[in-house]
C-alpha cells in the first residue's frame, strides 16, 4: 500500500464528518494484468450491491460490516476499549473482524472511497489473485448460511441474465420476458461501468461479469471447503491453521 502524503490528515477528516471511531478507507487498486482485473474490482461491486458505504454507517449491526486492512484508522482510545486485534487472533481478514469487533464494542464504525489516499497492487496475476481471495474468502461470509444465500444472489443477479437474455431471444421466449431480461443485464452493465469510471478500471470488466462473477463462486466454495476440511492456508510461505469464520465470536 503507497500513501498520499496527506492520506492521515484526509482520513482524519473524513472520521470526524461522518463521526465515527473506526474509518477504513478503500485504496485504488492498481490492476495491470488481464487476471488482476478480472477479479479485484468484484469487492467494490459486491460493496455496491449489498453494503453500500453509508449503511454500514448507519446500521448497528456488528454483521453488516466491512472494511480493509489496507487502510484502517481507529481512534486509540476505542481500539484499546475494544481490545485492538487482541480481541480477534488468529485471523486472515483482520479488516473485517475489527470493524465487527469495533461495533459489538459500541464504537461506530465507516468506510470511505480511497481512491486519492492510496494505492494498493494486490497480487501479480490470476492464479495469485484467485489463491489471495481464496485465503479468507469463507471468512468473511461467516456461514454455510451466507454463503449460499450469497451464492444464490450472485446468480440471479450477475449470471443468470447474461444467459437468459440470448437464450429468451433466441429461442422464442416471451417479449415481456425478453425485455425483462435485457432490462436486468443493461442494469448490471451501467452498475458495472459505472463502477469502471470510478475505480479506474478498464471498461472490458463491465461486460466480463458473469466470467468473473462465477470465478468469485469458484473462490468462495474452495475457501469453504479449505475450512470444512481443517487444511492450513499457504500465504507468503507461511501455513496458517484457518480462522473461524467472523460469525463466530
Amino acid at each position: 500500500v503507497r500513501l498520499d502524503p496527506a492520506a492521515a490528515s484526509r482520513a482524519l477528516a473524513a472520521a470526524r464528518a461522518q463521526r465515527v471511531d473506526f474509518l477504513s478507507a478503500f485504496p485504488r487498486q492498481l490492476v495491470p494484468t488481464f487476471g488482476e482485473a478480472l477479479l479485484a474490482p468484484l469487492m467494490y461491486l459486491l460493496l455496491a450491491a449489498y453494503l453500500p458505504m453509508a449503511f454500514i454507517r448507519w446500521t448497528r449491526l456488528p454483521g453488516l460490516s466491512a472494511a480493509t486492512g489496507q487502510f484502517m484508522l481507529v481512534r486509540r482510545a476505542a481500539y484499546l476499549a475494544a481490545d485492538g486485534h487482541r480481541a480477534v487472533p488468529g485471523t486472515l481478514h483482520d479488516g473485517v473482524k475489527l470493524a465487527r469487533r469495533m461495533k459489538v464494542a459500541g464504537f461506530p464504525i465507516g468506510i470511505v472511497d480511497g481512491q486519492d489516499l492510496a494505492t494498493c497492487r494486490m497480487y501479480a496475476g490470476f492464479r495469485a489473485s484467485w489463491h489471495g481471495f481464496a485465503r479468507n474468502a469463507y471468512e468473511a461470509l461467516g456461514s454455510p448460511v451466507a454463503l449460499a444465500i450469497m451464492t444464490t444472489l450472485n446468480a440471479a443477479l450477475f449470471i443468470l441474465p447474461f444467459l437468459a437474455l440470448p437464450v429468451s431471444a433466441l429461442w422464442g421466449g416471451a417479449a415481456h420476458a425478453t425485455a425483462a431480461w435485457g432490462r436486468a443485464v443493461l442494469l448490471v452493465l451501467a452498475l458495472r461501468l459505472v463502477l469502471a469510471w470510478r475505480f479506474r478500471y478498464p471498461w472490458w470488466t463491465a461486460f466480463a461479469t458473469p466470467v468473473a462473477v462465477l470465478a468469485l463462486t469458484g473462490i468462495q466454495l474452495e475457501s469453504y471447503v479449505r475450512h470444512l476440511t481443517g487444511k492450513p492456508v499457504l500465504w507468503r510461505s507461511r501455513a496458517y491453521p484457518g480462522a473461524a469464520p467472523v460469525g463466530r465470536e
